[in-house]
């Protein structure tokens, strides 16, 4: 009686994994267009790297400032159009942007900050105490279109994915 039971088990068992198909999610082609992946930013090739601004960034009369970068975005849906965004303290630094999917694998992400900018983004007056403290560079990335960018508010009816990156900043006026 045991051997038969061990007999009809290992049956369950070949006729049970005979019937699981196996899928790898690893490949995009065997999910179809239905699956949506994450837009993915490389912090490590962000550029300055945010663990070397210990100095501050002099953004005075004459001097060039910052050219902040961000390498190419991955996406694995590769028709995803990928909206992105600039924040300098929590306030939107420009435009809400778009890298179409053709240019992504090209794509170097620049965002420059000097004197001015500055002037622009403070409608011509900085305020007194700007230089006194650290301000954050946000930079946001997302396969949905931002329905206001001041906010980050993204569609909530589509499934959509996001991915950022910070810099923490120090900034002084002194001349170039």
């Amino acid at each position: 009686m045991r051997g038969q039971n061990n007999k009809i088990a290992w049956l369950c068992v070949i006729w049970l994994s005979a019937c699981v198909e196996h899928t790898k999610l690893m490949d995009e082609a065997a999910l179809g267009n239905s699956f949506r992946f994450p837009p993915i930013i490389n912090t490590k090739y962000l550029s300055p790297h945010p663990s070397r601004l210990l100095e501050p960034i002099s953004v005075g009369k004459k001097c060039n400032g910052v050219i902040f970068r961000v390498p190419p975005v991955d996406d694995r849906n590769r028709n995803d159009r990928l909206y992105y965004l600039w924040f300098l303290d929590n306030k939107l630094a420009g435009p809400r942007s778009i890298i179409e999917p053709h240019a992504r694998n090209s794509a170097v992400i620049t965002f420059k900050i000097d004197q001015q900018f500055l002037l622009s983004h403070y409608e011509s007056k900085i305020p007194d105490d700007f230089y006194r403290h650290s301000h954050i560079i946000d930079f946001y990335v997302s396969d949905t279109d931002y329905i206001i960018p001041e906010t980050r508010l993204l569609d909530e009816a589509k499934e959509s994915h996001e991915d950022y990156a910070y810099w923490i900043v120090s900034f002084s006026n002194d001349p170039c």
